[in-house]
């Protein structure tokens, strides 16, 4: 070796390149798979053992005729305090045809107010699969309509 020359001793560093690569791979595959078994066991945990079974699942015949009977009444005795509050008295006049005082249909109906009663005295609701096959009104039936009820305004 020359005189003035001092060879440096590279101090080597405590890991390599190689060493932190391998290092980042062990800890993302132990991470990722850490997840996958605890999404694992939280999944397990929900659907095994004890169900959580749902309101109408626990209903068992009786108990759910006994609703749908109460929900019918109920549904039929609101439709009835409805009409009689849209239907005009009937009980005053019985001589006549239905019972239902023709004042009714001069001004107006107690259906419709007075500002469209110029053109629609009455109304009716079909189904409207049975209105679209009785009567060809030139258009094809809509498939998406299926179900549905149509409205017939009268004069």
């Amino acid at each position: 070796m020359p005189i003035g020359h001092t060879i440096a001793k590279r101090s080597s560093p405590l890991f390599g390149t190689i060493t932190w690569i391998l290092i980042l791979c062990c800890t993302s595959f132990l991470a990722f798979y850490l997840g996958v078994w605890t999404g694992i066991q939280a999944a397990s945990g929900l659907d095994g053992g004890e169900r959580k079974l749902n309101a109408p699942d626990r209903l068992d015949g009786e108990l759910r005729r006994k609703v749908e009977a109460l929900a019918k009444e109920k549904v039929s005795s609101q439709l009835e305090d409805l009409c009689k509050q849209l239907m005009p008295a009937t009980t005053q006049d019985a001589g006549q045809k239905g019972g239902i005082s023709q004042n009714n249909f001069r001004g107006g109906s107690a259906l419709l107010p007075k500002s469209i009663s110029h053109f629609a005295r009455g109304l009716v609701r079909v189904a409207k699969d049975d209105l679209m096959q009785t009567f060809d009104f030139g258009v094809p039936p809509n498939q998406n309509s299926e179900g549905l009820d149509a409205l017939i305004l009268y004069n």
